[in-house]
């Protein structure tokens, strides 16, 4: 049994949702785990490096669970030292706000004292929605967006590819770490 507390979850395994605050019975086989994501969250996802402070986050990937309103701040600095704690680091607010005629992500203007040879990144947002949208623009411009099908045999919280919770839609910008970038997207009526 699981309690899940007030403001919509969802299980990142089969894509069920799960509404209201209140307590259910989950059962998961052996390859799945009972793993929630509340709604409106905004999770980053890089590729795998090892060790960590080999970690650069010129290319950053965000799954965002649309439907509610969140937010998420990444924290950067060098890694290796405790710079940070004398105030050399640098940070980015990401906000969701979600509306019945759609959504948006606001992506804010990196802040700080760290920095790196880039000056802009690659976003990919990966929309990971339970419902049809459209429509969806960063900076108010046209861009390519990607459908990817739902697949059960995927990763969770992948950087690339399917999900097993829901279809993704992926969109892949260019965002200067000086200003901030807004992403908007419809509630669409039936299929795309």
């Amino acid at each position: 049994d699981v309690y899940l507390p007030e403001g919509g979850f969802t299980d990142v395994f089969t894509g069920k949702h799960y509404p209201e605050a209140g307590t259910y019975r989950v059962t998961n086989g052996i390859g799945t785990t009972p793993l929630f994501v509340r709604v409106g969250a905004i999770l980053p996802a890089v590729k795998a490096v090892s060790p960590i402070t080999a970690a650069d986050f010129e290319a950053l990937s965000l799954n965002v669970f649309t439907g509610g309103d969140g937010s998420y701040t990444l924290y950067e600095d060098d890694g290796e030292t405790l710079d940070y704690q004398s105030g050399k680091l640098r940070k980015t607010t990401m906000t969701q706000t979600a509306a019945e005629s759609g959504g948006s992500l606001t992506i804010g203007a990196a802040e700080g004292d760290f920095t790196t040879a880039y000056t802009a990144r690659t976003v990919t947002v990966r929309l990971h929605s339970a419902s049809a949208i459209g429509n969806v623009r960063p900076d108010g411009k046209p861009v390519e967006v990607i459908r990817i099908p739902r697949d059960s045999a995927a990763f969770p919280l992948a950087e690339r590819g399917a999900a097993p919770d829901s279809d993704v839609l992926e969109i892949t910008f260019e965002a200067s770490l000086a200003s901030a970038h807004t992403l908007t997207w419809e509630a669409v009526r039936g299929d795309l």
